[in-house]
């Protein structure tokens, strides 16, 4: 038996070098890729890993299709079955053109890790019904058995900005949705996350996790390290595979929620707890349900709130029913 089986081929590019993908490829086992600084334009192409020892890095480059003029999401960008893919410094956007498929589609991966990654502006048609970064499942029985593969992350998100996307429009749509894995295989952090609006009438979420049975849904919030989700509700929804109903997560809000702006000329109002505006805000007793909706889910606890107030108002529409308030 040979120890090297497999070929190695270096391709290197400088400048206004352009690389054509056209054709079928038949699959080669052990495959490493790395793209740099590149603009790609992919076509109707899409990457796939399929061998758990290949794997594919995109650092610091662009991806378009047909020069721009088709959906970046009409086809997945990446397949990986069991492999890994790495993306770095990347920029997607998507000019809200309409696709119909999630950018990384995954079935056992050894590892996704996407790091400073930038999507925006990406969109759905009507008869998607894919989430829209990330689909994954894991099967914890097939999987290789150590102490480190159990405990280290494979889907890992951080320092990234995924917003101002267009989520399909089903019920429950999501942004990321995973399926098996554990919370210990999956870690966010210092990311901004937003592509939700209130009221949210599909209840969508940013990330839809299902976990494998034996795990308990609170140990994911502790994954989530320094995240923005933005005003809307329920950013993360959680259920064990032997559970029907989804569990819903508020993570803590930073400290930035606590100082609320009130404008009578302001473009939100609530009767009801939809959201955790903070600014434009045009009634004071919207400010109220806020605050009381908040208190009573142990967000924001011991820091100190602050109104500011500009506008016209009644004395009535300054009553804080109570509640110690710096204005």
């Amino acid at each position: 038996m040979k120890l090297n089986a497999y070929p190695t081929v270096d391709i290197v590019a400088e400048e206004d070098a352009q690389i054509n993908l056209t054709g079928q490829i038949q699959p080669i086992g052990k495959i490493i890729v790395s793209f740099i600084n590149f603009s790609i334009d992919i076509g109707d192409l899409f990457f796939q890993i399929d061998d758990s020892e290949s794997s594919l890095t995109i650092s610091y480059c662009n991806i378009i299709r047909d020069a721009g003029n088709k959906a970046v999401n009409s086809h997945p960008l990446v397949i990986v079955n069991l492999g890994s893919l790495i993306l770095n410094n990347l920029n997607i956007i998507g000019n809200n053109l309409e696709g119909s498929e999630s950018l990384i589609q995954s079935s056992s991966p050894k590892l996704i890790q996407l790091t400073s990654l930038k999507v925006n502006n990406l969109a759905f048609t009507s008869e998607s019904n894919q989430p829209l970064l990330l689909s994954a499942t894991y099967d914890q029985t097939n999987s290789v058995k150590n102490e480190e593969h159990s405990i280290q992350p494979i889907i890992l998100i951080e320092n990234s900005e995924i917003i101002h996307n267009k989520l399909a429009p089903f019920l429950e749509a999501s942004t990321v949705y995973l399926i098996g894995f554990t919370p210990q295989q999956i870690l966010i952090s210092n990311c901004t996350i937003d592509n939700r609006s209130p009221p949210n009438i599909n209840k969508t979420y940013e990330f839809k996790i299902v976990l494998p049975l034996g795990s308990v849904s609170k140990d994911i919030i502790s994954q989530f390290q320094t995240i923005e989700f933005g005003i809307t509700l329920d950013p993360i929804s959680v259920r064990i595979l032997s559970d029907a109903y989804l569990t819903t997560f508020q993570l803590p809000l930073s400290e930035q929620y606590a100082n609320i702006r009130v404008n009578s000329n302001g473009l939100e109002s609530c009767t009801n707890y939809i959201a955790n505006f903070r600014r434009d805000i045009n009634t004071l007793s919207c400010v109220m349900i806020i605050i009381r909706s908040q208190e009573s889910q142990g967000l924001l606890k011991g820091i100190a709130r602050s109104i500011s107030i500009s506008g016209s108002f009644v004395e009535n529409d300054l009553q804080t029913d109570g509640i110690l308030l710096f204005i």
